[in-house]
């Protein structure tokens, strides 16, 4: 890393998880397409409030590739309170390309699925915890 010019070190820093910016790495995790990192930021930019400014200014690129990122991690439950709070977030900014509205109507379209599920689980949880308690 020493051999490295100063532009790439801060870079591998920022990737690596190490550095002190959240919203820079973030946007670096997603120039390289690292989901897991990419992840892992956006939770970190979520816990130190900094969502918005990590989304201000972000190229269409890099936001369709996060579009791409929560169309897949919106299907697993233990990602889809960071995944609900990025989708609001982008969803108040003002300019979305036409590509990534289609995008986010369609991660909409699956959230709205999932918690009709959820809102039929509980419904069946209650009736069947109203059974057994009259059972005694």
């Amino acid at each position: 890393m020493t051999n490295c010019p100063i532009e790439e070190q801060e870079e591998i820093v920022c990737v690596s998880g190490n550095s002190s910016d959240p919203v820079l790495s973030l946007r670096l995790a997603l120039q390289h397409g690292n989901k897991p990192r990419t992840l892992f930021f956006l939770k970190k930019t979520l816990a130190e409030n900094t969502l918005d400014q990590a989304l201000e200014g972000m190229s269409d690129s890099l936001v369709k590739i996060l579009v791409v990122f929560l169309q897949d991690w919106c299907s697993l439950f233990k990602n889809i309170s960071a995944c609900q709070k990025t989708l609001s977030a982008l969803l108040r900014r003002s300019q979305i390309s036409p590509q990534n509205r289609d995008a986010i109507d369609q991660i909409v379209a699956l959230s709205e699925k999932h918690l009709a599920k959820i809102e039929k689980l509980s419904t069946q949880t209650a009736l069947l915890d109203l059974v057994l308690f009259q059972m005694g």
